[in-house]
């Protein structure tokens, strides 16, 4: 298993090496330009498959990083906004962290992970989460923030008119008009 992990870490950290060359040559893989919802559905059947079938895990990193490139091509070309590609990019951080290969013992990354992952469970479901090895409670709270996440990501996409109805109705009632532009 430790050879396992350690094999995993080096492919990590020399597909980093590899990332960061390309995107110093400016050189960046580029992704599909997509609507929110076809992104929302392409994680989730990442994560389907291997719930499914349980096999898939090598593969995940390879899709979850395309899905990656399309979020970013999509925010890009103005499919989606700003607030939708910063929840769902932190989303994305966390399948990326759970895909994640790491040893419980390692000083470096798991600190980060629990950090993070604790940071997420408590935004979304307003509990606070607690990383154990061993038991489903921890992983059974982690899968409930995700769905919860997915739906309220959902649920945005699908206001977003009734939400600038609401902006309008409070413009100038509740809150203070936004500062005026200045002309140059």
């Amino acid at each position: 298993m430790k050879r396992v992990i350690f094999i995993l870490s080096l492919l990590l950290v020399w597909t980093c090496a590899i990332r960061a060359e390309t995107e110093s040559e400016g050189t960046v893989a580029s992704g599909k330009v997509k609507d929110g919802y076809a992104l929302l559905n392409d994680l989730t059947k990442i994560f389907e498959e291997i719930a499914g079938t349980g096999k898939g895990l090598g593969s995940a990193n390879e899709r979850l990083s395309a899905v990656i490139a399309d979020t970013r091509a999509t925010f890009a070309a103005g499919q989606i906004d700003a607030v939708f590609h910063h929840r769902f990019r932190r989303l994305l951080l966390v399948f990326k962290l759970i895909l994640t290969p790491v040893d419980v013992n390692n000083d470096v990354w798991e600190p980060v992970i629990k950090k993070e992952l604790s940071e997420f469970v408590l935004d979304t479901l307003g509990e606070v989460w607690v990383w154990r090895v061993k038991g489903l409670d921890s992983i059974e709270r982690m899968a409930a923030a995700v769905e919860e996440e997915f739906v309220n990501l959902w649920l945005y996409l699908d206001t977003r008119s009734q939400r600038q109805e609401l902006k309008k109705k409070f413009a100038g009632s509740m809150l203070p008009p936004p500062p005026a532009k200045k002309k140059e």
